[in-house]
Order: structure tokens, then sequence, then C-alpha cells
């Protein structure tokens, strides 16, 4: 796989507001930096804006962003930008030049060595609370809309910390009603329109800008007739709401199975076609429901696979646009696919078992409590996954290894399995290896197996995971833990052994 084919955008996108970056000769990469970075050598201190300004020349150079003063002299020939654009910041507060090519950098964790200390905040220039952390609960978002002869074009605008991607952009058609949910971190916003007319295709965009971190949603709407309409059409209640996910009112849409694969002794590839001009593709890290249709008492969540690892489990092969996503060329038919164990005893797993090609069963919005924005901001992240606790991970590696962010992410996986013909995806996780990801398979009963054997151990994490400490930084480091509950429990008890701080750890809980 390449890095590009592992970008989950899927459809048109709109391009990020970046400046023109400058070719950096080899050892001068962002990774390169974050490694060799040295330590300012003062002590953080309040500094005024008259000794702002005294630092203002290529061989002492200090700036304010956010209301922090930094010594980037060192940074300088690191800079992808090149030194002219920085030193246009050079001895002044550059928070609003920062706003406007760099919203989404974590530039308190990229110069947290240079740190010279506070603005002083008697003296503190009117620009340098023009980007403030955003607060707990996002903005509400507006909604706009316009149209031609033959579509209608809704946009919804929010200000948000993460770069949006049409992962979190979900639709569904459902009887001529038009669902919209916008996931902004642990928060969603959702519309619900009674269409005035029908369509005949339902299509997302997701377009960002740096300047004040804003992002637009767009959902375009080919009418099956062309004319005016008047109006969207009419809205139901919990139009333009705005919750977190966990309070979301859970909507059913029938999903059918088109096919049912064994991947391994006791694990089965299942995808299901979702109704026509559906857009789901899920957030990272976030789960869906499932449920017969016949029994909706009987629900589980699972977590949808992405596309490209699963392509080697079936000759069933829909487009790559229509993975999570209407695609036209396919008569706008959505797929789905999950990697589920199937257990003797498990009611769920005897649904699965016994059913059909053919069979429908019903899938709802995506539910889960993970929040992008800590994986945006990590440069080291740690995966510690058993059996089918891979899939969540999934996501996050894919993330991690978009083209984009190569240089910028560390992802170190330990993989636990029973035996070699339980790993999951093995090939796959393989080709992936880089200097930027590895992956370190453990066998409990691991007979003439080379590797790892036995259960996870204290030892053993400090071996392949030898970030995980008490010095960590939290706002840098990211540790996911993921299987069954005594796996997840005893994980977590190690990392606790180790020292590593809570805020450092997302435990995916079955």
């Amino acid at each position: 796989m390449s890095g590009s084919s592992l970008d989950p955008a899927r459809g048109p996108r709109g391009g990020l507001d970046r400046p023109h970056k400058v070719p950096l000769p080899p050892g001068f990469g962002l990774m390169d930096w974050i490694r060799s970075a040295p330590q300012y050598a003062g002590l953080p201190r309040d500094v005024s804006p008259e000794e702002l300004a005294s630092h203002s020349s290529e061989r002492d150079c200090w700036m304010a962003v956010r209301g922090v003063v930094y010594d980037v002299t060192p940074y300088l020939p690191y800079h992808p930008g090149g030194v002219p654009k920085l030193m246009e910041g050079a001895g002044k507060d550059a928070t609003a030049l920062f706003n406007q090519y760099h919203a989404w950098v974590n530039v308190e964790s990229m110069l947290k060595k240079r740190v010279v200390g506070r603005l002083d905040s008697s003296f503190r220039l009117p620009s340098a609370s023009a980007l403030q952390p955003p607060p707990a609960t996002p903005r509400k978002p507006c909604l706009e809309w316009n149209q031609d002869d033959t579509s209608m074009t809704i946009v919804v605008r929010s200000n948000r910390k993460e770069i949006l991607r049409t992962q979190h952009i979900n639709t569904f058609l459902k009887h001529c009603t038009l669902f919209i949910y916008l996931f902004l971190s642990d928060h969603v916003f959702s519309c619900r329109y009674k269409l005035q007319h029908a369509v005949k295709g339902v299509y997302i965009e997701a377009k960002n800008t740096s300047l004040q971190s804003t992002a637009a949603a767009t959902v375009t709407l080919l009418k099956r007739d062309p004319g005016p309409w008047t109006r969207i059409g009419e809205a139901l209640p919990g139009n333009r709401t705005l919750c977190r996910v966990k309070e979301l009112a859970r909507e059913k849409f029938p999903a059918v199975l088109v096919q049912k694969w064994r991947v391994n002794v006791n694990c089965w590839k299942f995808t299901f076609e979702l109704p026509p001009h559906s857009n789901f593709d899920p957030p990272v890290g976030y789960h869906t429901f499932l449920s017969p249709v016949h029994n909706n008492d009987l629900v589980r969540p699972y977590t949808v696979v992405p596309y490209h690892f699963t392509q080697s489990y079936s000759s069933y092969e829909p487009s790559d646009e229509s993975r999570g996503q209407a695609d036209e060329s396919d008569g706008d038919k959505c797929y789905v696919t999950f990697l589920i164990k199937l257990y003797p005893d498990g009611l769920f797993s005897q649904a699965l078992a016994s059913a059909d090609e053919g069979d429908i069963f019903n899938i709802t919005t995506f539910d889960g409590d993970f929040d992008i924005s800590r994986l945006m901001d990590a440069h080291d992240v740690y995966l510690l996954a058993a059996g089918t606790g891979i899939t969540p991970m999934l996501g996050i590696i894919q993330y991690c290894l978009l083209k984009d962010f190569l240089e910028t992410r560390r992802v170190r996986l330990m993989f636990f399995n029973r035996t070699a013909g339980d790993i999951i995806l093995r090939d796959e996780l393989e080709t992936l290896h880089s200097s930027q990801f590895s992956v370190t398979h453990v066998l409990s009963h691991g007979d003439g197996w080379a590797g790892e054997t036995g259960r996870i151990r204290e030892e053993m994490v400090r071996e392949h995971c030898p970030g995980l400490t008490r010095d960590v930084d939290v706002t840098s480091t990211l540790v996911c833990v993921c299987g069954p509950n005594p796996f997840t429990d005893t994980a977590s008890a190690i990392l606790a052994t180790l020292g590593v701080p809570i805020a450092a750890i997302h435990l995916f809980k079955s």
C-alpha cells in the first residue's frame, strides 16, 4: 500500500490553505527537529513586548504565539516555508500570522523545548488572543443552502481544531427524509428534513481553511426532476441540533448482508449494503450498532473496518468510491465491512452464523468517545490490541499514516493473538512496516513461533514500548488499548505500574 492509498477521504476534496513550501536539505525535516531540538537554557519568565522586539535577527530570533514566547533561532533552517517567511514574525506577537498558515499545527508540542516564557499579560498585544483553545462545547455550526436547476447544495460551516474529512460527514436518505450528521470531536450536529422533492443522488465534500480554523461540510443533492425548490424541505424534530455523541438519538437504517466470508477459524468478514445515496464512513475510533431486523433487542457494537485492510479477504470488489460513500457509477450504492469473531454460545454470534446473503440487519449512526484531537496532536502512538480488538486500531493506523503526516507520527502496535492462524490482516500490517510504523506479534500458544509468546506482561511492554514511562508528555503521546475485558484490564494495570499518566491513555471497552 502506498501512503496515498491510505487516505480515507472520499470523493472531491477541498484543499488546505497552506503556504508555499521550500526544499529543505536532508536532516532538516519535522521529525529531525523533534528529535534534535535543543533545550532553551533559561528558566520560564514573563517577557515584555520591548524585550521581545529586541530579538528580531536571524542570529537571535524570538516570537510569541498564543501568549507564549519562543526562541526559534535554531528552528529557522527547519521551517518548511523558508527563513524569510518565519522572520516575518520575528520579535513580534506572531499569533495572527501563525493562524493564517498553521492553525492546525500543535505549536506547543513542536516548540516545547524552546519556551522562553509568557508574553507579559499587562502588555500583551491584541493579536496574542486571536487564536484561543477550542471551548469544551464547540460553537453550533451554521447552515446555508443554494441551488441551481439540477442540484440543491447544503453547506454546514463550523469552527473546529481538527481538519475536517469526509469521515466526519454522514448522510442517509430514508423514505425521502434526509439525515445529516457532522461529527465535531465528541459532539455531533444533526439535521433532519423531509425533502420537498425527490433526489437521485447525495454527495459530500469537506473543505478546510486555516484562517480561524473554519471548515465546511457540503452536501449536494442531485434533483430527480430539474427545477427550483422553495426550500430544502420540512424541518423535522431534532433538526439542526448540537449534542454530545453519547446523547444522540440513534436512528436505525436497513443494511443488506451482501457477503459473508470466513477469514480464519473463528473470524468472519461481513459486508453490508446500505440504503441508496448513503454516505457512511466512520470517524476514527467510533463504532456502530448492529441488530437483526426481526430482533431489535439483540444489539452489539462493532467497528467498521477501512476498505484497504479487507481487500484480500474477498473476490467481492465494490468500487473504492462506494466504500462508505455513495458512488454514481455503482448505482449510488454504499458498503460497510466488519471483521467479527463468532462465539459458539453467543446469541448475536448465532444470529450472524445463521444469516444468509440477502438478510437484512439494522445499523445505527456512530457512537464513541474517542477524541480525534488527541491523535492529531500525538507524535508517538502506542497501540495494544488483542484479537478483534485490532478493528478500532485500523482507523487510527490509517489516520496516522496519511501522506501529509508521515514525518510527524511514530506508531507502535503490539498485536496479541492465540495462534499464528488467528492473526487478522497479518500481511497487510507487515506491508505497512516503515520507520513510522512497526508491529510486534505476540502469541499465547506459539509452539514453533520465533517471536514473542505468552500473555501481556510488564517486561514485554517495557521492551517493545520503551517510551511508556511516567515521564511521557501527555500532549504528544497517546496509548490505545482494545481487546477482551480481561486483556484491557491487565494492560491498564501494566500502564499504571509503568507510571503512564491516565491523560495519555484511551481504553476501548468491550
